[in-house]
């Protein structure tokens, strides 16, 4: 097996734990969304694609160690994964897709790496427990809403090199004290 089709195990609310076999490349759209039980996933490193919304909606999803050679995670693919706590993006990707952690709220520490131009929008819409984030210097983009909803960001420091912030980028970040 070198690729899980697209909707594969959508809906399986009873899968508890997964591994992956090594040699899979990629998972495609909305392989597990919705596997509200899902609480454990070995992901391997010959992973290169992660599809839209694959994990969506994986609510007892406690972490996710993505493989460091990666290339592409799709749009969606961890929203509402609420139980998350913490995410290391690899240097191997350089868009943080629309939505991708919208709605993970446990999630308080996410490591973005220098690979990062673009922060699309609501990339960490709703992400209530994220407290602080510094954003490297390759970010020139942040998309509409990205961090809409954050309300425990208590300061954020800005890349240098950004030339656009999005509409309602930062609205109801309600303890957000500090800018830099």
């Amino acid at each position: 097996v070198t690729e899980i089709g697209g909707f594969a195990f959508s809906g399986c609310s009873s899968i508890k734990e997964l591994t992956i076999p090594i040699g899979v490349t990629q998972i495609l759209d909305s392989t597990f969304k919705d596997c509200s039980s899902l609480s454990k996933i070995a992901i391997p490193s010959t992973i290169k694609t992660i599809g839209k919304s694959t994990f969506e909606g994986c609510k007892s999803l406690l972490k996710i160690e993505l493989p460091k050679d990666i290339t592409s995670i799709d749009k969606y693919a961890f929203q509402g994964c609420s139980l998350i706590t913490e995410i290391d993006i690899p240097s191997s990707i350089e868009i943080i897709e629309e939505s991708l952690f919208k709605g993970c709220s446990k999630l308080s520490k996410i490591t973005i790496p220098n690979s990062i131009k673009t922060i699309q929008n609501f990339a960490f819409n709703e992400c209530s427990s994220l407290k602080e984030i510094s954003i490297p210097t390759s970010v020139t983009f942040i998309g509409e809403s990205t961090f809409s909803g954050c309300s425990s960001l208590s300061q954020f420091e800005l890349s240098k090199s950004l030339t656009f912030i999005g509409e309602s980028a930062f609205s109801f970040c309600t303890t957000l004290k500090q800018i830099t």
